[in-house]
């Protein structure tokens, strides 16, 4: 029997989809530190591609902040600029801190984030990052510094994943602000939880790639599952249970990769899919 509804089932229902909140305190520890090309932190793939005026600047703010430096370069000096950052498989929240930013009567800039590839409006300012003024949260939820503030900035500002991907740009708003500074820590990789739960969930997943049906079979089934496409979006199937082995109807979906995430007590483990 197919059915419409949101792809959630349960055999002992779990109402609420889990996501780890990283903390102040600490527990976002996989520093980005790397300029471009992958690197493989804490066994999650991340891919660092920057473009504009951006540079590293490990001089000011460095407990904080270091090491990214955009919105300004040695040799173009303050132009718009950014930095992408591509999580595989995605992650379950992105943690970043600022300082530098500029506002005064003679220059201005602005931070903006995007988080799989749409704006993302930060919805409350973070704390004291002990380097600067505090900066401020504009009303279409970017980042400005205070005016007049040299430097201004904030730390803790935390986004909840799946996270895929996340630009952050600064842009120029007029003269020359020199550019602000973040560094970026993701928290609780899906890659670090599946080599340990995989013994334990028993999840197999085929297809894959697929292209009218995937199948999933697990013997641990007081689970919540759920597909999302690349931007982190929850998606919507037909699928039909048989004993321990659910089937999703997968023909209407675009060609494209897929992430099917199984939770269950607070654990989770993630699959990437390829629908042909």
């Amino acid at each position: 029997m197919k059915n419409t509804i949101r792809l959630t089932f349960f055999l002992a229902l779990l109402t609420k989809l889990f996501f780890f909140t990283a903390t102040l305190s600490g527990q976002c520890t996989n520093k980005i530190i790397h300029f471009s090309g992958t690197k493989i932190i804490n066994g999650t793939s991340v891919t660092v591609v920057r473009s504009g005026s951006t540079d590293s600047l490990k001089t000011y703010c460095t407990s904080v902040t270091s090491p990214y430096l955009v919105g300004f370069d040695n040799v173009n000096g303050s132009m718009t600029g950014d930095f992408t950052f591509t999580f595989s498989p995605p992650v379950d929240s992105v943690t970043l801190n600022f300082s530098g930013i500029s506002h005064n009567n003679a220059f201005e800039e602005e931070i903006h984030l995007f988080v799989n590839g749409l704006h993302y409006n930060i919805p409350s300012v973070g704390v004291n990052n002990t380097c600067d003024a505090f900066a401020v949260l504009t009303t279409a939820g970017d980042i400005a510094g205070c005016n007049p503030c040299a430097v201004s900035g904030w730390s803790g500002t935390t986004i909840k994943g799946p996270v895929n991907n996340i630009r952050v740009l600064d842009t120029v708003l007029f003269g020359t602000p020199y550019g602000a500074l973040f560094s970026i820590n993701f928290c609780n990789g899906y890659a670090t939880k599946i080599n340990s739960l995989i013994s334990k969930t028993k999840m197999l997943v085929y297809p894959n790639p697929a292209t009218d049906e995937l199948n999933i079979s697990s013997d641990y089934l007081n689970s919540n599952i759920t597909l999302y496409n690349i931007r982190g979006e929850k998606i919507d199937v037909p699928f039909s249970t048989t004993k321990n082995i659910i089937t999703l109807d997968i023909s209407n979906l675009d060609k494209g990769i897929y992430y099917l995430r199984l939770v269950d007590n607070n654990n989770a483990v993630t699959r990437k899919v390829l629908k042909e």
